[in-house]
């Protein structure tokens, strides 16, 4: 196998002057976008229990999980306080649209924010998705060999999340998963907690007004969304860090900060209605390079960062065969070779890492 070709250093200093401009965030359309996706979210979870056929139940159920993953967008920039310029607001805003999604927003602010975004793909800081070697592999229980074969599914992305992330780290994490100890970390997953007893106990008794059996209204109204916004989400996580052509690290002398930024972030083009709904977080690379830059800017920075860095920066047109391929080949990866692996061991990309320029 051929290593890439050296690739331009990019610094801290450049990226920040590039896409400061688009850093500007204001009030009115933040708030109109959260007022729409908290609209469609609760029209979509009402149609669960007013229709009375099956299959447009379970459409809705569906449309419910989609509107849930627009709100934990916004939510998201919330947490890095991007959203709007008020920092009291961000926090009203992004804990108010996490909880559908059931995710206390300190944890997350401590998960995305202090973890992933300042130690991206590289082990053992970052979590999302990191790969195991094939030793690491085949020394793992027989049942954990067989989850993670699960995992790495397309139908079972959704699972890791629920098991890997949100079950583990964001609801009432132990001490093990999250040793700092915080007053807020509790508090929020209270609030997410009673969020979700009232959503249950709401769409039991709607479901009473509308002549719906208690076990179908939960069914529709939150389970089916519950496991759609899941998938959906790891859908994202997946594709944004994972890829034949993304390096992951478990060395720090081999991995730099703002390097990791573009090098592992990934742009993957959507039809336009999709990046509509998607809310422009496949614009991965500026989010990354500049977390202070909105979503409703990052169109424009992504742009404007493969404009500067042409031979950096991926992008890649998205297709269901080429995520379908890059869920077969991305299994296990070898941290020295800087190549992707199947179960077997047995490579399946070509050298991930560039051979950079002295410094």
């Amino acid at each position: 196998m051929n290593t890439p070709a050296p690739a331009a250093r990019v610094t801290g200093i450049e990226i920040r002057k590039i896409l400061q401009p688009y850093a500007s965030q204001s009030y009115l359309l933040p708030i109109s976008i959260f007022t729409a996706d908290f609209a469609a979210y609760g029209f979509s979870i009402f149609l669960t229990i007013y229709l009375d056929s099956a299959w447009l139940r379970l459409g809705a159920g569906i449309a419910t999980g989609v509107a849930t993953g627009g709100l934990f967008l916004i939510g998201h920039d919330a947490c890095h306080h991007s959203y709007t310029p008020s920092r009291w607001l961000n926090a009203v805003l992004g804990r108010i649209a996490f909880l559908p999604m059931l995710h206390p927003f300190s944890l997350w602010a401590l998960g995305h924010n202090r973890i992933h975004h300042r130690y991206t793909n590289l082990r053992p800081h970052d979590y999302p998705w990191v790969p195991f070697d094939k030793d690491e592999f085949t020394r793992l229980p027989a049942w954990r060999r067989a989850l993670e074969r699960i995992y790495r599914t397309v139908p079972g992305q959704a699972l890791y999340y629920i098991v890997e992330i949100w079950w583990k780290k964001m609801f009432f994490p132990n001490r093990r998963q999250v040793a700092e100890r915080k007053a807020a970390y509790f508090w929020d997953s209270l609030l997410v907690a009673v969020y979700l007893a009232g959503l249950l106990a709401a769409l039991v008794a709607a479901g009473r007004v509308f002549g719906k059996g208690a076990q179908e209204s939960v069914f529709f109204g939150w389970l089916v969304p519950f496991y759609v916004w899941n998938w959906l989400l790891n859908f994202v996580i997946y594709q944004q860090h994972t890829h034949p052509a993304v390096a992951w690290h478990d060395q720090e002398d081999e991995w730099e900060y703002m390097e990791a930024q573009i090098d592992s972030s990934p742009h993957f083009r959507f039809p336009p209605l999709v990046g509509f709904i998607l809310h422009n977080i496949m614009e991965h690379t500026a989010h990354h390079a500049a977390t202070s830059i909105p979503l409703y800017r990052l169109k424009e920075a992504q742009t404007a960062l493969e404009r500067a860095y042409p031979d950096r920066v991926k992008v890649l047109d998205w297709t269901w065969a080429g995520y379908v391929d890059a869920v077969r080949r991305c299994k296990l990866y070898d941290y020295r070779r800087h190549v992707w692996q199947d179960f077997q061991g047995r490579d399946t990309t070509e050298p991930t890492v560039q051979q950079q320029p002295p410094k």
